[in-house]
């Protein structure tokens, strides 16, 4: 999951993930589940756009976090 969150945005969908993995759903949700399971990740259903987003804070910008470009 990092390749992903690499790219500046600290999460990833279900979609995402199938596309560039070419995975299965329900592989990329079992990948997904096991990195919430362990505490790598969080989820966010809060989206407008109705698709879970699935955040590794652990590699998430700190400007993101915090809203600042720089410490």
């Amino acid at each position: 999951m990092k390749r992903f969150t690499l790219s500046g945005q600290g999460f990833v969908t279900v979609d995402e993930v199938e596309r560039r993995l070419s995975w299965t759903s329900g592989r990329a949700i079992d990948a997904l589940d096991t990195l919430l399971d362990e505490g790598l990740a969080m989820i966010d259903d809060g989206h407008k756009d109705g698709k879970r987003r699935y955040w590794f804070p652990c590699v998430s910008p700190i400007s993101s976090l915090t809203g600042i470009d720089s410490l």
